[in-house]
């Protein structure tokens, strides 16, 4: 996932897609639907918002609308995932609709968190197990019944898990902050084959360099250098994969300035060369 604004279409399942996904490594990116991700084995780095945690086995975490959010496995994860649209909960615009979480993670052990997280992390650990159940077994209305497991979910967050007020000034702040990256990103999406710098992206939003950079830093989880690496060697990826175009081309047109660059950030970020999967 390379775009950093996601836009789902209605797959063959409706509304709620779960399954499990093994070493998932996603740059930053936000979508109105909310992410729900339980890490089954191994470790994944995940970010959201400004706050970024390493998960290990039966800890979780809920990426709600709008949230800015990326996972980055380096070695090995399995996790069950769900995703599904906030119109389930009659909210077209975005859930929940009045303030996010204060945290959006469930984790430790049950000796360092609260009884009540604990019992409410395994009450979500049930749901999204029955969901996945009923999803591979595919019996009739599995469907219905997978949409209603997520009501449930919705449904026990809200009542059991704090939330931040959207009236305070710093929360007021936070969103706007949120905003710009929102803005920021989907340029980046836009313009990575041209020669971008810092200050192109700081003034894109109207900020100096040094509290853009501070500001991409903590919402995207990554220096600016190095997201838009990443986000070139996608690109580069999708081409090199489904082209036939020569490498020296498909670098340039992924806004490499040389050879040499794309195959040394290439290698950097998959492991290998580009003309390795050729």
């Amino acid at each position: 996932m390379f775009a950093f604004r996601e836009n789902r279409s209605r797959g063959a399942h409706g509304p709620v897609e779960i399954g499990l996904h093994e070493n998932m490594s996603f740059l930053a990116h936000w979508h109105t639907e909310i992410e729900i991700i339980q890490v089954l084995q191994g470790e994944m780095q995940v970010g959201i918002n400004r706050e970024v945690r390493t998960l290990g086995p039966g800890d979780m975490a809920v990426a709600s609308s709008r949230d800015i959010h990326f996972y980055e496995t380096k070695e090995f994860s399995l996790a069950v995932m769900s995703i599904f649209r906030p119109e389930i909960l009659d909210c077209p615009g975005g859930w929940p609709v009045d303030g996010g979480f204060v945290t959006p993670f469930f984790c430790g052990s049950s000796d360092d968190i609260t009884e009540t997280a604990a019992d409410v992390r395994h009450e979500v650990e049930r749901i999204l197990h029955e969901a996945l159940r009923e999803r591979e077994e595919r019996r009739e209305a599995y469907d219905l019944i997978v949409r209603s497991r997520m009501l449930e979910l919705c449904a026990l967050l809200l009542r059991h898990l704090p939330r931040s007020r959207p009236d305070t000034s710093e929360e007021r702040r936070r969103l706007r902050q949120l905003e710009r990256m929102h803005v920021v990103l989907d340029y980046l999406e836009s313009h990575f084959m041209y020669d971008l710098t810092p200050r192109d992206a700081a003034s894109h939003v109207s900020l100096s360099v040094f509290h853009f950079s501070r500001l991409f830093q903590e919402a995207i989880g990554m220096s600016f250098k190095r997201y838009l690496g990443n986000l070139r060697v996608g690109k580069a990826l999708v081409m090199l994969k489904d082209t036939d175009l020569p490498v020296t081309r498909i670098a340039s047109e992924c806004g490499f300035d040389s050879i040499r660059t794309f195959n040394r950030v290439f290698q950097a970020v998959k492991g290998c060369t580009p003309s390795s999967l050729r």
